[in-house]
């Protein structure tokens, strides 16, 4: 049977260098409006066709002078992977399900760096079992976090999360820690993500992780932080 990671960028000093995100401001001349092209990806998300109808190309990325180059490359805009030629060419080996590649160029030291934003938009919310998912509630400044399942539906999680930000103004997060997935998920996917939980993590299946490891491609971290398990 598949299993899935958790997936999200290194901020290891030793693998990514000295600041993370790799990727956190743009060159001189990039407007708030180019910015703006750089974070509005989920808005499709929900739509039916889930990709923007146009062409894209996302330049002026500035790469901190302090960083190492690593496949995986880290930045401030959670909906897209961005990775060099090697790791795209890899992650096309697999079961991407809606996708779209995006050429971007990136500065490092003035220097142009050549590389590729991936966009994946794989809807699975109609297979998530809310009732049996297990979610942690985070407090600020509480070192104590409470446990809650039971959930009806997204809606109902939604409502929960509404009226925590109405009733406690310490309250941050909701976040999965495990999820249930119907026993017709297609396990053939080998990538996905929920933006509605955490828009940072990605979710790779262990065949695409089993790869990218043996390449010794670099950047990522994998982790079971997030529990996947598929009904039977």
């Amino acid at each position: 049977m598949t299993k899935y990671y958790t997936v999200s960028n290194s901020a290891d000093e030793k693998i990514i260098g000295a600041a993370y995100p790799q990727c956190h401001s743009f060159v001189k001349g990039i407007t708030e409006e180019d910015e703006e092209r750089f974070y509005n990806f989920d808005e499709y998300f929900n739509k039916k066709e889930c990709l923007p109808p146009f062409e894209l190309k996302l330049d002026g990325y500035k790469f901190y002078y302090r960083c190492k180059l690593t496949n995986f490359v880290s930045h401030v805009s959670s909906e897209l992977l961005l990775m060099d030629k090697t790791a795209l060419d890899l992650m096309l080996q697999f079961n991407l399900g809606q996708h779209i590649v995006i050429p971007a160029t990136v500065y490092k030291s003035n220097n142009p760096l050549e590389l590729f934003f991936l966009y994946i938009a794989n809807p699975i919310m109609k297979y998530i079992d809310f009732p049996k998912c297990i979610f942690e509630v985070n407090v600020v400044n509480n070192c104590t976090k409470e446990r809650y399942t039971g959930f009806k539906d997204y809606q109902s999680l939604r409502d929960f999360k509404k009226m925590m930000w109405n009733s406690n103004e310490n309250y941050f997060s909701t976040q999965p820690i495990q999820l249930i997935l119907a026993s017709d998920f297609p396990t053939q996917l080998d990538v996905f993500r929920i933006p509605y939980f955490n828009a940072y993590y990605y979710f790779m299946s262990d065949r695409l992780k089993n790869a990218i490891e043996e390449a010794e491609l670099t950047g990522l971290n994998f982790s079971e932080e997030i529990k996947i398990a598929i009904e039977k």
